[in-house]
Order: C-alpha cells, then structure tokens, then sequence
C-alpha cells in the first residue's frame, strides 16, 4: 500500500498546476484570423455566466438551449422561475451588452481547443473575463488548425 500512497502522492505533485492556460494571444495561427484583439461585440441575446471555478476555466457565457454537462437550463425563463437549481450560473447577460476580445489561451488538458475571452464592458459583471467560446464557430483546416470566430447568432460586432 506504501507504494500507491507515493504514485498518489508523485501523480499529484506531476499534474499541480496544469490546468493552467498557454497564452496564444500572439500567436493567430492557432486561433485564426476570426477575432481581433481588442475588437468589441455585442451580445445580441440574453445568456448565461456560468462559473467553471477557477481551476476549470473561469468564467464562461453560453447560450441558451441544451447544455451537453446539464449546466445551464434550456431557457432564460427556467432559470428566472429557479435559480438556486443551477448552481454554476451566476448571472444573465442582458443582450445588448459589450465585450472586448481580450485574449486567446490553450488549456494545456485540451491541446487543440483555443478559449477566447473577453472582458465584459457593461453591467454588473463590468470589468469580469469571460471565456466566449460558447458563442463562436470553430472551423478546422487541413492541418488541424482552425478559424475561431463570432457566431452571428450570439455576437455582432460594435459600431
């Protein structure tokens, strides 16, 4: 039993800090031609702020409709009529509201996925960093390599 207590222990001290994040900010190759750094958008509907933790990649914005882990409800109504039955959102994000694209990152677990985050310009979540990967289109190229950009749907771009 000694001997598993010290894999525990050395997988443990191995993996501390790897949920940390690979700045690709200055690399558009990753993250394709998209977004631009600080170039501001608009949300155009109502979604949700959900918090990951911080260990788990903060803050993100999402769209209502289906959610593959069953974080966020369906609608905005269902959340309103319950709240406290969806822990992980914290807010809704009134359409209309601005963000600035601030950053591109990979999780180092996730080789491959580019996280866009933004930092939110109105509200009471003001000044927060966001991830808005939930309201992108991710398009892949012949080498695996892609495009991240703002879904219509969910973003336009600031006047």
């Amino acid at each position: 039993m000694i001997c598993s207590n010290k894999y525990i222990m050395l997988l443990l001290i191995a993996t501390n800090g790897c949920t940390s994040q690979v700045n690709l900010t200055d690399r558009p190759e990753y993250w394709g031609g998209g977004y631009t750094l600080n170039s501001v958008y608009i949300v155009t509907i109502n979604v949700f702020l959900v918090d990951y933790g911080s260990g788990q990649g903060g803050l993100s914005l999402h769209p209502p409709g289906p959610s593959p882990l069953h974080i966020h409800p369906n609608t905005i109504d269902d959340y309103v009529s319950a709240p406290d039955s969806w822990p992980d959102v914290k807010s809704i994000i009134a359409a209309s509201t601005r963000i600035r694209v601030s950053g591109f990152s990979m999780s180092r677990h996730s080789i491959g996925l580019v996280i866009v985050r933004a930092i939110v310009l109105d509200g009471a979540y003001k000044g927060h960093e966001v991830s808005i990967n939930r309201l992108s289109n991710y398009q892949y190229g012949p080498d695996a390599r892609g495009t991240m950009e703002p879904d219509p749907q969910y973003l336009t771009i600031s006047d």
